[in-house]
C-alpha cells in the first residue's frame, strides 16, 4: 500500500468540505496564482499538487475540477495532457467554438473598428502595419481582416 504523502495528509485534516481554497496573493492575467520559488515564478496550482502528488509528467497539465484558476485546494486538481483539458472544459461547456467576433474572449477589435479597417484600406494609402499601430494590434491581424481570412461574419 502506497503511503500518503505527509502534507496531502495534513490538508485532508483542515481542508474538508467543498469549497475551493483561494489563492490571494499575485495571480497572472488568467487568474492563476503565481509566486516565486528559488528566483522561478512557478503556478501555485501546479506546487501545491506536485507537493501533495509528487513530481507532474512532462507535458502533462494539473487541471481543475471546479474551473477556478485561484483555487489551490488538491482535491479540486488533478493531472491530464492538454487533450485531457480540452475534453474537461468541453464536457463542461466552456469551449467557444461558435463565439465569433467581440463576443469572443480574446477578441480586441469590434465589429466596427474591423468595418473601419477594411473601409480605409480599401481607400488606399495606408499600410497594414500603420492601422495596426492606430488599433493596437499586430500587423498580421490587419492582413487576416482585410483579406477576410478572419472576421469572415463581417
Amino acid at each position: 500500500m502506497e503511503r500518503k504523502h505527509p502534507l496531502k495528509s495534513f490538508l485532508d485534516k483542515i481542508a474538508e468540505g467543498d469549497a475551493c481554497i483561494e489563492w490571494r496573493a499575485a495571480k497572472n492575467d488568467k487568474g492563476y496564482g503565481q509566486f516565486m520559488v528559488n528566483g522561478k515564478v512557478v503556478y501555485a496550482h501546479r506546487y501545491i499538487y506536485e507537493l501533495v502528488n509528487g513530481e507532474i509528467p512532462s507535458y502533462h497539465e494539473v487541471c481543475h475540477h471546479c474551473d477556478n484558476p485561484a483555487c489551490v485546494r488538491p482535491s479540486h486538481l488533478f493531472d491530464g495532457t492538454h487533450a485531457d483539458n480540452l475534453a474537461d472544459a468541453g464536457r463542461k461547456g466552456h469551449m467557444a467554438r461558435n463565439t465569433k467576433g467581440s463576443k469572443h474572449g480574446m477578441s480586441v477589435l469590434n465589429e466596427e473598428q474591423v468595418i473601419e479597417i477594411r473601409r480605409r484600406y480599401a481607400l488606399g494609402g495606408i499600410t497594414y502595419k500603420k492601422l495596426a499601430r492606430e488599433y493596437d494590434v499586430y500587423w498580421t491581424v490587419i492582413q487576416k481582416i482585410v483579406t477576410r481570412t478572419t472576421w469572415t461574419h463581417v
